[in-house]
């Protein structure tokens, strides 16, 4: 589930989504407040709404334990940078903790795990990637890796066996070495007094993934055609927002007419909007805002900014290519599938 949470075309979209509601919030002086969760949009705090809210018909998502959803939180915070949405925290996060009886705001021993095992499945990943898409070839690999095992490639090998068989060996050494490490410091991790495992000089992930890191910047990140259809991507993500923007313009109670199926004749562009975006983020959306108004609630936001979590909530999760077919769609570039 790492990362579910990921809008289209990635880290790049993430900077689309916050350089939008940036730039929303510095056109608008007395809305500054109200996008301030979205200027700082991550996908591990999309993702962890995922799981705990958007998905199913009810207030708990996934319905997963707690364990599982500790596990999977990377950054347990509200007050930084990087953070989850502080309902989010409020609802799931924090009942989580007092479930299990977890320090707030200390990452999790699971989550410890499960970030290790990020680092090193998407080393590997991108070294994949670059030979799928032909940005560097089996010798490229080999030239560059073959003092730490990477074999030369032959003709007769099928293609992938050289790699897969230097990501499997690698991987096997990194695993038990890491493991080693948080076996030998289990006792400061399940207290809370180590959230990250160190790393030495002499490390497998020191020596060999920094290794592959930089070539992965250097080689594949830097491609033209990679970096074209990022940037490509980003413009979808910005012109996506742009197009639904009137439904954030509206003032409440026209909002609130439109979703119930009213006003359609005085609005019809936004009527039309409103319908392109899946009822379960309607509902969830609708059930927020039934809890705000509620008595239980002591410090409600504001509803245009549960209005943009909307749009944020269908656009993150969105696939590159559904993306790019609804942004033709409404830009009037393309009429049919």
């Amino acid at each position: 589930m790492h990362d579910i949470g990921n809008p289209p075309f990635g880290h790049l979209g993430e900077a689309a989504i916050r350089r939008w509601f940036k730039r929303k919030q510095d056109q608008n002086e007395q809305e500054a407040d109200i996008y301030n969760e979205l200027i700082n949009f991550d996908g591990n705090a999309q993702g962890f709404r995922l799981i705990t809210y958007l998905s199913g018909n009810d207030e708990y998502g996934l319905n997963l334990t707690a364990s599982t959803i500790l596990a999977f939180v990377k950054y347990p915070f509200i007050n930084k940078e990087k953070r989850l949405f502080k309902a989010d925290y409020q609802f799931s996060y924090k009942a989580a903790c007092e479930k299990l009886k977890w320090k707030e705001g200390v990452k999790f021993p699971l989550a410890i795990i499960m970030d290790l095992a990020d680092e090193i499945s998407y080393c590997m990943s991108d070294l994949e990637d670059g030979l799928e898409k032909k940005v560097i070839s089996p010798y490229d690999l080999y030239m560059e890796f073959k003092d730490i095992g990477y074999l030369e490639p032959k003709e007769e090998d099928m293609y992938p066996y050289p790699f897969i068989a230097f990501k499997t060996k690698l991987i096997n050494k990194c695993v038990q070495e890491i493991a080693q490490k948080f076996i030998d410091n289990i006792e400061s991790i399940v207290e809370g007094k180590m959230v990250e495992i160190p790393i030495g000089d002499d490390d497998v992930r020191k020596k060999y993934l920094d290794r592959i890191k930089k070539f992965a910047r250097k080689r594949i990140y830097s491609d033209r055609n990679i970096e074209l259809v990022e940037l490509a991507g980003a413009k979808i993500i910005e012109g996506l927002l742009n197009e639904y923007e009137p439904l954030l313009e509206m003032n409440e109670n026209d909002f609130i007419d439109l979703i119930d199926g009213k006003n359609g004749k005085q609005h019809p562009f936004e009527f039309r909007l409103i319908n392109t975006i899946p009822k379960n983020y309607i509902k969830k959306y609708q059930k927020s805002m039934d809890y705000y108004k509620g008595e239980n609630c002591e410090e409600p936001p504001s509803e245009k900014s549960v209005r943009a979590q909307l749009l944020v909530d269908f656009i993150s999760g969105m696939t590159d290519d559904f993306a790019l077919e609804q942004y033709q769609f409404l830009k009037g570039i393309k009429l049919h599938d």
